[in-house]
């Protein structure tokens, strides 16, 4: 039997059909990645600038828009100084405040560059509150002063007039005759400025001449009458 010889196959012809396949698929390919690109709308988004605040000023609403519709999110940047859950602002501390606004985008828009506002929280203010003191007589026993900050800060209290008063701490202690003024001070912290001191002044009369005896801590422990004023 004669054998039949095949075709000859050109197996270059093949590559290069393949090879051109390939690019054409490749090709198709990246049209419609670009037509997927264009098919994606930008956005922007109007974040408007933020006013200044002190501390402890209430919480507020902020509010942005992105030129697609979408709703914007906002976030902290600085949480120390405030947060924020949804539109509301709350203020934290002192310091400088930035919030962040953002729209991530959708099937139609592209994701938005984010926008940020910053402002600065100033610190807070705060007095003193110190009533009057009433009068008293040379030989007293010590007494307790009070006084409170508006801020909630610990008020301290000095006497500008030692040679009639003495304070330690809270307590008062009598050592002549004439004007004694306790002055009360608070400093500030983070959040709060300095208040401005608050001065009381009462008189001491002359009574009884009287001895204090004292223990080792400075403590009054016992109290004599000795004689009269001249």
């Amino acid at each position: 039997m004669r054998r039949k010889h095949l075709p000859k196959v050109d197996h270059r012809g093949i590559r290069t059909l393949a090879r051109a396949a390939t690019i054409a698929l490749l090709q198709g390919c990246s049209l419609v990645a670009s037509l997927d690109a264009s098919a994606i709308t930008s956005q922007t988004i109007s974040f408007a600038a933020l006013s200044g605040k002190s501390f402890g000023a209430a919480p507020f609403t902020i509010s942005a828009t992105a030129s697609s519709g979408l709703a914007v999110g906002f976030v902290s940047l600085a949480t120390p100084v405030c947060t924020v859950a949804a539109t509301t602002v709350t203020i934290r501390s002192a310091g400088t405040c930035t919030i962040q606004a953002s729209q991530g985008g959708d099937a139609t828009y592209a994701a938005a560059p984010a926008v940020n506002q910053s402002f600065a929280v100033a610190k807070a203010s705060q007095t003193i509150t110190f009533a009057a003191l009433a009068s008293k007589t040379y030989g007293a026993i010590p007494f307790t002063v009070y006084a409170t900050a508006s801020s909630g800060l610990a008020v301290i209290f000095v006497s500008t007039t030692t040679a009639v008063c003495t304070v330690s701490g809270a307590m008062v202690t009598i050592v002549a005759g004439g004007t004694c003024t306790i002055q009360t001070q608070q400093a500030g912290n983070g959040n709060y400025n300095a208040a401005t001191n608050v001065n009381q002044s009462f008189v001491v009369t002359m009574g009884a001449i009287v001895q204090y005896t004292y223990d080792a801590a400075g403590n009054v422990i016992k109290i004599e009458r000795v004689g009269s004023p001249n």
